[in-house]
């Protein structure tokens, strides 16, 4: 047997002799990492267009704001929003959808796979 084919054998050996406590977490793990990467891209988007809904211009919100409260655009949402609260702001709100996504994806991968 060539020497690539036992290290595939050994490989492969091992992989089917690995607990099933581990197999589980191996298949657990991926899906919560998802729900957090998914969670930590999206979050600064979901803020801005929430504020955007809120006080963009031409909404019921920003009818008797003075105008440098409104947001003309995503753009001036982030820089306003970045300048007067800081840059953490835009990951206000983060922990409920957290919890909720690595649960419901840490269920969804093992269940599927």
């Amino acid at each position: 047997m060539p020497a690539t084919a036992q290290v595939m054998n050994d490989t492969l050996m091992e992989v089917e002799h690995t607990p099933q406590v581990h197999k589980r977490v191996l298949d657990i793990l991926p899906g919560v990492s998802g729900g957090v990467a998914r969670i930590m891209v999206g979050q600064p988007f979901d803020t801005i267009k929430t504020r955007l809904q809120v006080l963009g211009r031409g909404t019921i919100g920003a009818a008797g704001m003075p105008p440098e409260m409104v947001y003309s655009s995503g753009l001036d949402c982030v820089r306003k929003m970045v300048k007067s609260e800081g840059p953490f702001h835009l990951y206000r709100g983060t922990v409920a959808p957290l919890l909720g996504n690595m649960l419901l994806l840490g269920i969804h991968f093992p269940t599927f796979t």
